[in-house]
């Protein structure tokens, strides 16, 4: 009895760095199916990665069995799809929620509403000043509004302070910000105690517009920066899949019965060197009138005979058992024209530039040469930085800005008190 597809589904995975390490390590995990609510002679029928986002892959994977009705309506897929997820999790791998991935897009809207209230606190508190007469009241309303806005419009810096604080590592750019927000209060605090009529635009400028004009520009450097490398991502990504040809999604392949692909499989494996290239060919021939059915190029395995034509790009690394033609494999090796006997290699990649071949497959697609540089193109960002390791620019901002915090406080203290000793 054949088997069937009784599951297939994809999910993404980042903290892979390599084909030959990590990438073997997902398939070894994925291909162990114990411990998940499946039929005792399933078996996974192809697995295949792609490359979603920087450092991140997608992995697709088919499971199939002879047992008929198993997950049919699809649903025991999230069970399987768990527990397939969970094999990762065991080795350190990270599974990424696709919806993580959009809250990258949607993360925009915090900075910009900041922005946006920033801009229109700044105009509220101009239209105040220029409407109203200087009074205490006043001071008090536009006082009011720079310390509500500003802790609105920083409040992500505010609570990281807050949170690094109780840990004790206050060496980082949100605790600067913080320390120049609060600096920035108590400059306001202080003119709205001492001088409680704001009677010049400087004053105002200076005691309530400045403070919400430098949290903008905070939010704005810090969009500036999300659209920076939200860019550098999306053009790493689309220079990684422009490097190789677009593969189509479906190839005929030969439909082979399996103790005939078994038998084909250990005749490819060996030639001996006294039998020509046309008599070790004959049984794979003979393999050749079989009918040809449309197949994926993930569901590609070792074994196969496929055909690719003219134009098309060879979706998985294979041996020619049929035909001669020439191969554009010039992204691979470097070398744009390389004619193609029988039994010659070819990476998959290569465009067939003559006419339509029959290959065998040597790698199915996961382990073929194209994906191993995918994998190691689009590998997970190393941690090149370690907590302990701050800049010293950090650290001497942080402590100009405790400095100052300390001296607009002292300063004006010790002035009142040498006015009184000469007066």
């Amino acid at each position: 009895m054949p088997k069937n597809i009784i599951f297939h589904g994809s999910f993404l995975v980042s903290g892979i760095m390599c084909h030959a390490g990590c990438g073997s390590l997902v398939k070894t995990a994925l291909s162990d199916l114990s411990g998940i609510e499946l039929p005792s002679d399933a078996e996974v029928h192809s697995i295949d990665a792609q490359p979603k986002t920087l450092g991140i892959h997608e992995i697709s994977i088919s499971i199939q069995s002879k047992q008929e009705g198993f997950n049919q309506s699809g649903e025991k897929n999230k069970t399987i799809l768990a527990g397939l997820t969970s094999k990762l999790t065991e080795y350190g791998f990270q599974i990424i929620d696709e919806k993580n991935l959009e809250s990258e897009d949607e993360s925009k809207w915090p900075n910009r509403i900041n922005i946006l209230v920033n801009l229109v606190a700044m105009l509220g508190i101009l239209v105040l000043s220029l409407s109203y007469p200087p009074s205490l009241l006043l001071t008090v309303a536009l006082t009011a509004v720079t310390t509500l806005t500003t802790a609105f419009t920083g409040r992500n810096y505010l609570s990281t302070f807050l949170h690094n604080l109780r840990n004790k590592k206050i060496n980082d750019m949100s605790s600067t910000i913080s320390l120049g927000w609060l600096l920035s209060l108590t400059h306001t605090f202080y003119h709205s105690v001492t001088m409680p009529l704001a009677s010049s635009f400087s004053m105002v400028f200076m005691s309530f517009i400045m403070p919400v004009m430098l949290i903008a520009m905070v939010n704005g450097m810090d969009e500036i920066k999300r659209l920076v490398l939200q860019k550098s991502k999306t053009i790493h990504l689309k220079g990684m899949k422009s490097l190789f040809p677009q593969m189509a999604e479906e190839y005929l392949c030969h439909e082979i019965p399996p103790d005939a692909q078994e038998k084909l499989m250990s005749v490819m494996e060996t030639q001996p060197s006294d039998v020509s290239v046309e008599e070790f060919l004959i049984p794979v021939q003979t393999l050749l009138s079989s009918d040809k059915v449309k197949r994926s190029k993930q569901s590609l395995q070792k074994g196969m005979l496929i055909q690719v034509n003219a134009g098309d790009c060879f979706p998985v690394d294979c041996t020619l058992v049929q035909g001669s033609t020439l191969v554009d494999a010039s992204l691979l090796t470097g070398e744009p024209q390389q004619p193609k006997q029988l039994l010659d290699t070819i990476p998959a990649g290569a465009i067939n530039l003559g006419q339509a071949v029959t290959v065998y497959v040597t790698n199915d697609s996961y382990n073929s040469t194209v994906n191993r540089l995918l994998f190691r193109s689009n590998r997970a960002p190393e941690k090149t930085t370690s907590p302990d390791d701050t800049t010293k620019f950090t650290s001497l901002y942080t402590s100009l800005i405790m400095v100052s915090i300390v001296a607009s406080i002292i300063t004006p203290l010790s002035l009142e008190y040498s006015l009184s000793l000469w007066f």
